[in-house]
């Protein structure tokens, strides 16, 4: 018998049954939320039945991205009491608008590595606001600014390839490289052609992820996500590491080499808004400010919506007090 299914056994006569579900599902042992509340669908061929802790389980989707583990990620769920508040009332909203779904979706998108995080938050309170959902810059996706940047960078490089003697009046991206670059060699141009592809096209691969080497230069270039908010001093480490033949900067340290899943101290940039959402929750409309003229009138949906995001944005700040400093909405 599968978790979570229960099987109906007819008498002879065919009008009346006996209905077998496993006692852990009606006990909820496994992960104690409310007490004897389930959920039972029945269709020709099966009975399902969830407890509600199943259903909380369910919807851990929204979290995804805090771990790959979902053991990992339920027992984050268990501790946490927001987290379990948050989730059983998406269940009390049941059935959900098609909007505030998708709206969902677009939080748990939000990466705190994105140069547009901030700007992406923003975006999302006005999505809540109006309940018309769209798309976050997402991974591996920047604003056009920086596009156009790295399409600059691309030219430069492509100009050092061609000759190592500085243009006259050369703009500053252009000084930038043939400074950094220095005179040209085999290995020079084999890696800068590398990087050029990279800044041409986000998504190239130097070497196959099951070739990784973090001790590689090429590892800095294949890991130059042009999203990541420490883009431009990364892309300096390269060019620095490619002249010198060598590491130097770490990973992952200030000052150093931060790439996917490395997040800044934001905490001074969303603290206004985050006690403004919160205030619009509590109809407080002097603190909420411009930020409740955008949310509007408040809905159950609309809450949900706000305390997720809030949360989310809370937890991705965790290591520089985010739970302490950033405000949450009330439901």
């Amino acid at each position: 018998m599968k978790e979570g299914i229960g099987t109906f056994k007819l008498s002879q006569k065919g009008n009346t049954g006996l209905l077998y579900i496993p006692a852990h599902v009606v006990l909820d042992s496994a992960f104690p939320l409310k007490e004897g509340k389930v959920s039972i669908e029945i269709t020709d061929e099966q009975i399902t039945v969830r407890s509600n802790a199943q259903e909380i389980i369910k919807r851990i989707g929204h979290w995804e991205r805090f771990s790959r583990d979902v053991e990992e990620t339920i027992r984050m769920v268990k501790s946490d009491p927001e987290l379990i508040r948050l989730m059983e009332f998406e269940m009390e909203l049941e059935p959900m608008s098609a909007e505030c779904r998708n709206i969902r979706r677009q939080i748990a998108n939000l990466e705190p590595c994105h140069e547009h995080y901030v700007e992406n938050v923003k975006a999302v309170l006005g999505m809540i606001g109006s309940m018309t959902p769209e798309a976050v810059l997402d991974c591996g996706v920047a604003c056009e600014a920086r596009q156009e940047e790295a399409a600059t960078y691309a030219q430069a490089l492509q100009a050092w390839r061609n000759s190592d003697v500085k243009p006259e009046n050369a703009d500053d991206s252009v000084g930038e490289v043939f400074d950094l670059l220095g005179k040209r060699t085999d290995e020079k141009l084999r890696l800068v052609n590398h990087l050029i592809e990279k800044l041409r096209d986000n998504g190239y691969k130097v070497y196959a992820d099951e070739d990784e080497n973090f001790e590689l230069t090429e590892s800095r270039i294949q890991h130059l996500e042009i999203c990541n908010y420490n883009w431009k001093e990364n892309l300096r480490i390269v060019l620095k590491e490619i002249t010198a033949g060598k590491r130097l900067f770490d990973w992952h340290v200030p000052d150093g080499y931060n790439a996917h899943g490395d997040c800044p101290d934001r905490i001074q940039e969303l603290r206004d808004i985050m006690i403004s959402a919160a205030a619009w929750a509590q109809e407080d409309e002097k603190k909420a400010r411009k930020w409740g003229r955008i949310l509007g009138e408040s809905t159950r949906e609309k809450r949900w919506l706000a305390a997720s995001l809030c949360k989310h944005v809370s937890m991705q700040h965790r290591k520089f007090g985010g739970d302490r400093l950033l405000a949450r909405p009330s439901l």
